[in-house]
């Protein structure tokens, strides 16, 4: 897709945010499938969508054009990983104010 790169080029190089959110909204589809593999696990679907949509505000932001990778193999293992932090850092969070 080159005007999703010349998009990621531009938001690069100015930082606009409205550029950022232009990127999202086109990829916003990957952060739903991979919240939706999620759901039926302890936490709400709401919830994994939001976490999705972080990481892939936070994706688009440390990503880097310039280095010949498609976006979404970059994304897919990094909204993943957020996902499962989520849930290890909760299950810390109810160990940890609600002990055995």
């Amino acid at each position: 897709d080159k005007e999703i790169m010349e998009l990621f080029k531009r938001y690069k190089e100015t930082g606009d945010i409205a550029l950022r959110n232009q990127i999202a909204e086109h990829y916003f589809y990957i952060a739903d499938i991979i919240a939706k593999k999620f759901v039926g696990r302890g936490v709400e679907y709401d919830d994994l969508k939001q976490v999705a949509a972080l990481a892939l505000l936070r994706g688009i932001d440390r990503f880097d054009p310039s280095l010949g990778m498609q976006f979404t193999t970059f994304i897919t293992p990094t909204i993943t990983g957020e996902i499962k932090n989520y849930f290890r850092d909760g299950e810390k969070m109810r160990e940890h104010f609600f002990p055995r």
